[in-house]
């Protein structure tokens, strides 16, 4: 179906827009993610419309609603930004249903999410990777600082005997398997957890703290610090963001800076994800 070309076209267009204005601002403009939704339900509704096809306009209800609560439940958590769950809602509505020139078994949609899943996770290795270099000494120094804390060196002792019970599990139930290179990777990945936590944890407080003017406050910008000014606290730390209302306060009362957690751009993992996923059809390293 021809209807099924424009949904892709939108969909890799939207993402490669929205991916060069978070590299380049750290936004994701409304309008991207809003021009998405509507021109998906668009395009279906007329595909419905000419073929009495009504499934191809629920399908693509089903998906903005699906993304909706996981695009939410993502920002909730604050693992991604406003503009990234909008982005995932507007892919919900596009990818609802699977293009006809598409291969594959699965749910399409949940093969983007899933790959890009995968690809923010690379991403987010590697970035945090280069944030570390950058930060080379304070990076070390409060990784061990961290490293040494009981609660860690309980955790990791609790990774080896995970490990363990899972390749003992592995072995009884298929034995053929636990010599089979993935399943070490796998276990590799168990005994590591533990420092990969401590590194996340050290990247976010060497390299994304950092003060920020006043001024240049954005609504959802993440805030840490409960704002104090002449001894009264005139700003409490929000889990969702700081909002308008909450910057102009600032503002009248004249504070100068606060320290606020930058995120990485994460929208490029996104457009990787649906290009990755349009063109084989299948979830990454999944045979």
């Amino acid at each position: 179906m021809l209807a099924d070309v424009f949904l892709v076209a939108i969909g890799v267009l939207g993402t490669c827009i929205a991916t060069y204005s978070d590299l380049k601002t750290r936004e994701v403009p409304d309008w991207v993610s809003y021009g998405m939704i509507i021109s998906g339900f668009g395009i279906r509704l007329i595909q419905a419309l000419a073929t009495a096809q009504w499934k191809y306009v629920l399908f693509g209800a089903l998906g903005f609603a699906i993304t909706l609560i996981i695009g939410y439940g993502m920002y909730v958590l604050r693992q991604w930004g406003g503009g990234d769950a909008k982005l995932l809602m507007g892919l919900g509505v596009l990818f609802g249903t699977r293009p006809f020139f598409v291969d594959g078994s699965l749910p399409f949609l949940a093969v983007i999410f899933v790959n890009v899943l995968v690809c923010g996770a690379i991403y987010g290795i590697l970035v945090g990777a280069w944030l570390a270099m950058k930060k080379g000494k304070e990076f070390a120094k409060r990784f061990k600082e961290i490293n040494r804390e009981k609660k860690w060196v309980g955790a990791k002792i609790a990774a080896i005997g995970c490990a363990g019970v899972a390749f003992l599990i592995i072995f009884v139930m298929s034995p053929g398997m636990a010599t089979a290179s993935t399943i070490y990777w796998m276990l590799v990945i168990i005994l590591l957890y533990p420092y990969i936590i401590i590194g996340t944890k050290v990247v976010e407080e060497v390299c994304m703290m950092k003060q920020v003017s006043v001024a240049n406050l954005q609504e959802g910008d993440w805030v840490e610090q409960d704002v104090m000014k002449d001894g009264k606290k005139v700003y409490e730390k929000k889990r969702l963001g700081i909002e308008k209302n909450d910057i102009a306060k600032l503002m009248r009362m004249k504070v100068k800076t606060v320290l606020v957690k930058e995120g990485i751009p994460f929208v490029p993992p996104f457009l990787v994800g649906v290009i990755i996923s349009v063109v084989s059809g299948k979830i990454m390293f999944l045979v």
